[in-house]
């Protein structure tokens, strides 16, 4: 696996081990959460979401967050994005 693939598991590796006590002993809600595929550097010109909606989405998403929904991999549409 190239080094921003590994990275990038290593963080939600971790980020599950850590949110069950951040919720639980200091009441924090957390989700990780996907941008989308974005108009960036990176992403490329052909990516199908400009910045502007995905930067919206995430507001969103991070507004609405709850006890409820910690702990969840989203999009930044909200919807539950699979491990």
């Amino acid at each position: 696996m190239e080094p921003y693939g590994r990275s990038k598991c290593l963080l939600n590796d971790r980020y599950r081990v850590e949110e069950p006590a951040w919720r639980a002993e200091i009441g924090v809600a957390a989700v990780a959460i996907h941008p989308g595929w974005v108009e960036t550097d990176m992403g490329g010109s052909s990516a199908p979401v400009n910045i502007k909606d995905s930067v919206d989405g995430m507001f969103e998403v991070f507004s609405a967050l709850s006890a409820q929904s910690s702990g969840q991999f989203l999009t930044y549409e909200g919807k539950v994005h699979p491990w």
